[in-house]
């Protein structure tokens, strides 16, 4: 029951906060890449903290604040490492068939491996960044 209440307000605000993103990048790379980096904690700060909403924001806010440079950081590193993964597996997986479906599944594998370890990561940074752990 405690995921289904936090599901849909955290929808509302990711697509909120994807908007902005998105329009900060159409004007400009950097204010996008900066209202990403400082809202990117809100999913852990609803979770975590049990904060939803504009509250929610406002607390993302703070601790993206206090931590920009380290979070950056972290999420730069694992671009560029999955960006490398991701480039040879599609290399890789280029040379062995011309299928795109078999092609399609070596990204989807690779993700499946990345993103539960990139949470776990960003998760643990944030409950040291807060106190909360």
């Amino acid at each position: 029951r405690g995921t289904l209440e936090k599901l849909f307000p955290v929808y509302i605000m990711s697509v909120i906060y994807a908007f902005f993103v998105m329009m900060g990048l159409f004007f400009l790379i950097i204010p996008g890449l900066t209202i990403m980096i400082l809202f990117y904690l809100f999913p852990y700060v609803s979770a975590v903290e049990g904060l939803s909403g504009w509250q929610g924001f406002k607390r993302s806010l703070e601790v993206g604040k206090s931590n920009f440079f380290k979070l950056m950081g972290v999420v730069l590193l694992f671009a560029v490492i999955e960006w490398i993964f991701e480039f040879g597996a599609l290399l890789g997986s280029v040379f062995i068939t011309t299928h795109f479906f078999t092609i399609a599944l070596v990204q989807i594998g690779l993700n499946t491996l990345f993103i539960p370890f990139y949470t776990f990561v960003i998760s643990g940074y944030f409950l040291d960044w807060t106190g909360n752990s």
